[in-house]
């Protein structure tokens, strides 16, 4: 605008006006007769002045370890024409913790040590100005302790009444570990005199401690460089079996729990194992997973016949299912077809 008397010239530019050239012409005129005027021309450059973007806010969660949390964050710039922008995670991130440069999607799969933690996480968006500027967000991802850090399986064994074995212990870890501890519970009834035998010798110790009726607790502690993340058999646990003993025992391990070299206490998961220990009569095994199978346990050179029954009332109808099944060896597997409904399944030896 002019003001025709003064001459004062204002422009209150704005986004849109600039970066530009713009050639103005000023007409001034007198009033005289006749009226005479004069023009002069210029130019005004209207420079960019680049404005920060802005990112929209970005709620907490609570996640759990092995599961992918992803969003996209959204972000506006008001330059015109609007700048180009890029995502960042700042740093501090957790490991693993990402965000897409250019489309803005952040994801993170916490690992199975991730957690229980809370993680401040903060992402910028950057424009490409001159000079470039940005905008943060601070948020907190709450991760859950739901996948175990190690695992602890128990092996599996039979035997005859009578006799002493052991079943092996094996660890599964990535992690480097100093000192681990559980519970077991056996069937005291079938095994006796149960102690731990060292398999590796980064072994400093192993303690097996009653803590009652067919329950223990172990405890191990390693060499000071820890145990390296493996997946090897750590400890054999030795046992032996009374001589009128007949039945299966479960080797069940809970409460498992370790400390790696940098202190921190980890969560691990116990696989059960058994013993069957074999008496007078053959021992009959079902499992359903991940294939339906029977496993046959009894003598060498003894056969024995397999009966099914729909219920277990005081006279059941036993019906012959498999007959004259010669064992080998000390145990047989044998395929399970489906029944249509329940059933009952008995094995007996053949005189």
């Amino acid at each position: 605008t002019l003001n025709p008397t003064t001459g004062l010239l204002r422009w209150a530019t704005s986004e849109g006006n600039g970066p530009s050239s713009n050639t103005i012409a000023v007409v001034v005129s007198d009033n005289g007769i006749p009226p005479l005027s004069v023009t002069r021309t210029f130019r005004l450059v209207v420079h960019e002045t680049n404005s920060a973007p802005t990112l929209d806010f970005i709620p907490d969660a609570v996640i759990r370890e092995g599961i992918t949390h992803a969003f996209t964050a959204v972000a506006t710039d008001p330059d015109l024409p609007p700048n180009r922008l890029s995502y960042s995670m700042a740093p501090g991130a957790p490991l693993g913790a990402a965000v897409d440069s250019q489309s803005g999607t952040f994801t993170w799969t916490p690992g199975i040590t991730q957690g229980p933690s809370t993680n401040r996480l903060t992402l910028i968006v950057t424009d490409d100005g001159s000079p470039p500027l940005h905008h943060t967000r601070t948020f907190t991802l709450v991760v859950r302790d739901t996948v175990a850090d190690f695992k602890l399986r128990i092996g599996r064994t039979n035997l005859f009444a009578g006799a002493s074995q052991s079943v092996p212990l094996q660890l599964q870890s990535a992690d480097s570990l100093v000192a681990l501890e559980f519970q077991l519970r056996t069937d005291p009834d079938l095994l006796t005199q149960l102690q731990l035998l060292p398999a590796i010798s980064s072994i400093e110790s192993a303690l097996l401690q009653p803590t009652g009726v067919g329950t223990f607790k172990a405890s191990l502690t390693f060499t000071q460089d820890g145990l390296a993340a493996s997946d090897v058999d750590i400890l054999h646990l030795a046992f032996d079996t009374p001589a009128a003993a007949a039945g299966v025992s479960p080797l069940t391990p809970s409460m498992v729990v370790a400390r790696d070299l940098k202190g921190r206490i980890l969560r691990g998961a116990g696989v059960a194992g058994r013993v069957v220990v074999v008496g007078a009569e053959p021992i009959l095994v079902a499992e359903l997973n991940p294939d339906p199978k029977l496993n046959l346990f009894g003598r060498p050179g003894q056969s024995y016949d397999i009966d099914a029954a729909a219920n277990l009332e005081t006279t059941p109808a036993w019906q012959p299912w498999l007959e004259g099944i010669p064992l080998t060896g000390d145990y047989l597997v044998l395929p399970l077809p489906p029944f249509e409904s329940r059933v009952f399944l008995r094995a007996r030896s053949i005189p």
